[in-house]
């Protein structure tokens, strides 16, 4: 049975951290830190992250000894992603066996701390690991494409038309109704707070390094699109969103070029995401010297019942009876005693 981490495990941890798989692709490249370290600031609750990691002792019905780390989102501590997990698939026989005693009891532990959603992705060549996760009640919500432009390609210039302006109260809070509301049912059914899918990438929340926000806003107050860069120690992480019929070749030229222009941000790689309903943003990364690097699925699991309609709701009942008249009914009486009888009494024939 999986049980919280302790300083123990540290060469446990050591030992696998080489040999297992990264769910969290962008926290990977913007910390570049190890899972061990992550689970000692994790137990001595250093730092704003709040990571959990468990641990699965070896020889447990065959399984390899492991280990699972997930981190709870800052932005909705109701949310919840999983990080890392050992020993990899292809390391040991026994290996499924200890994933789904891992993640079984990952979600059962992030539940028992308020978690609702435990979000994970994996590489959709990976089939194994999206059957276990099936299995455990996770369900495939979309997918994304991960892109990298290489940090010595020269910037492009900015678009004229495209006016960029530091983010207020009311403008951040345009743009994250305006990402909620381009989600699909699917996709939105799975981001409950407003704003949060956006607010919740990459990291789930936690700017390790610089962050820069932009929002792309019309002389009229009409606000067209937005785009976010959070720096990191092996390369940056973009994010864009651009309203329905904007020009989204344009917000990315545009955001490319101020990247390049902060000096806040050092010339690293540049990752995108750009999701499978998103055409817009897939084709102008491609454009603009993006090369796919990876396909993922992205998965959730609910820990908690969802309610589809309330067991209270009148329902509309057909009459049982048959004739066009309603049938009668006696009402109940009104008045204490009204429409009891009042029993006869006993007579008993005495004995001579």
């Amino acid at each position: 049975m999986a049980r919280p981490f302790t300083p123990l495990d540290a060469l446990r941890l050591h030992a696998q951290q080489t040999t297992g798989t990264a769910f969290d692709i962008e926290s990977e490249i913007l910390l570049g830190r190890s899972p061990l370290r992550q689970a000692l600031r994790g137990y001595a609750r250093l730092g704003k992250a709040r990571f959990v990691t468990l641990v699965l002792a070896p020889g447990t019905a065959g399984a390899p000894g492991g280990f699972v780390q997930g981190r709870i989102r800052d932005c909705d501590p109701a949310e919840a992603d999983l990080a890392f997990i050992a020993p990899a698939l292809a390391s040991h026989d026994g290996a499924a066996l200890a994933w789904g005693r891992l993640l079984a009891g990952a979600c059962q532990h992030l539940g028992a701390k308020q978690v609702e959603r435990v979000y994970v992705t994996v590489g959709e060549d990976d089939r194994v690991a999206l059957q276990i996760l099936r299995q455990l009640g996770f369900g495939v919500w979309t997918n994304d494409v991960v892109f990298v432009r290489p940090g010595g390609l020269p910037a492009p210039s900015a678009v004229p038309d495209v006016t960029t302006v530091d983010p207020t109260a009311a403008l951040d809070h345009a743009i994250r109704s305006l990402v909620h509301e381009s989600l699909p049912e699917t996709v939105r059914a799975n981001s409950i707070a407003l704003g949060a899918d956006w607010r919740a990438e990459p990291g789930g929340g936690y700017a390790p390094g610089p962050t820069v926000y932009r929002i792309w806003c019309e002389g009229n107050g009409t606000v067209r699109g937005a785009w976010r860069v959070v720096g990191g120690n092996r390369g940056h992480w973009l994010r864009i969103v651009a309203r329905n019929g904007a020009d989204t070749e344009a917000l990315v030229r545009t955001a490319l070029a101020e990247i390049a222009r902060d000096t806040r941000l050092a010339p690293r790689p540049i990752h995108a995401a750009a999701r499978g309903y998103e055409p817009e943003l897939n084709l102008a990364l491609r454009e603009l010297g993006f090369e796919p690097a990876l396909r993922r699925f992205h998965l959730v699991k609910h820990t908690t019942a969802r309610v589809l309609a309330p067991a209270w709701r009148e329902t509309p009942v057909r009459e049982a009876a048959l004739g066009r008249v309603p049938t009668s009914s006696a009402g109940l009486p009104t008045a204490p005693g009204a429409g009891l009888r009042k029993p006869a009494p006993i007579r008993v024939q005495a004995h001579r």
